[in-house]
């Protein structure tokens, strides 16, 4: 029997008061069982995240002010299937244990960077590299800050190079995006300038149960747009939604 494996992936812009405590009081966050987040708000005192005492969710990140992932996993799943293989401010990588095969969530935030023609690879790029050589399923999701024509819209023709640095790391594990192109993750206003770009991304060499898509009723004053995905995971355990 196959199981779904729900995703929220949003860059929340750093903001508790305008995002994040609007977010934990809709009650449909409780259906998700992975939130990946970017930009988490910090407390400037514990350089902790937030997560209210009565979320249904065990925050997992590092402890820094610089922290610019974090990953919420429902509390409905044992704890004991999640495995913590991979967290450092901009990375966390998550195996999530099934009866069937391992499945790796690997949550990113790349820096922008400063030209479309820098060829110097990040190293957190170099770090998603050898987490992928871990045998199993995989799920590479975040704000990667970069634009390409295989998922920018057809009026957008910005390329960073080190896009396809991405492209050929997620290949060599047969991982595809699953976002459609085109779809606005980013709506920005820059001075008189609108802009709606692609750069929150979803690659996987899972089988996809659902595209990812926005999800407007979740949307909180970011800059960016919550974009949820459904997986379908073989051997699951735990109390999960099962495939009819």
């Amino acid at each position: 029997m196959s199981t779904k494996l729900t995703l929220l992936q949003y860059n929340v812009n750093k903001s508790r008061d305008k995002v994040l405590i609007g977010l934990f009081e809709d009650p449909q966050l409780a259906k998700y069982d992975i939130l990946a987040i970017q930009e988490p708000w910090r407390n400037r005192t514990n350089k902790q995240g937030y997560n209210p005492s009565n979320s249904p969710f065990y925050l997992i990140e590092t402890t820094s002010e610089k922290t610019r992932t974090a990953i919420y996993v429902n509390k409905r799943i044992p704890k004991s299937q999640i495995s913590e293989i991979y967290k450092d401010t901009d990375l966390i990588s998550l195996k999530l244990s099934t009866t069937e095969e391992d499945i790796y969530i690997h949550n990113l935030y790349i820096e922008p960077p400063k030209s479309h023609s820098i060829r110097d690879i990040p190293p957190i790029l170099y770090s998603l590299k050898r987490l992928l050589g871990h045998s199993g399923g995989h799920i590479i999701l975040g704000d990667f800050n970069l634009h390409h024509p295989l998922w920018n819209s057809s009026t957008y023709d910005k390329h960073h190079y080190i896009a396809d640095d991405l492209l050929d790391i997620v290949s060599e594990i047969g991982a595809t995006l699953h976002t459609p192109k085109g779809l606005a993750t980013r709506n920005c206003q820059r001075g008189i300038h609108h802009e709606e770009t692609t750069i929150d991304l979803l690659f996987s060499n899972i089988e996809i149960e659902a595209t990812p898509w926005i999800n407007r009723d979740l949307e909180y004053s970011s800059d960016h747009l919550p974009i949820e995905t459904t997986l379908r995971i073989r051997g699951l355990i735990g109390n999960y939604s099962p495939k009819p």
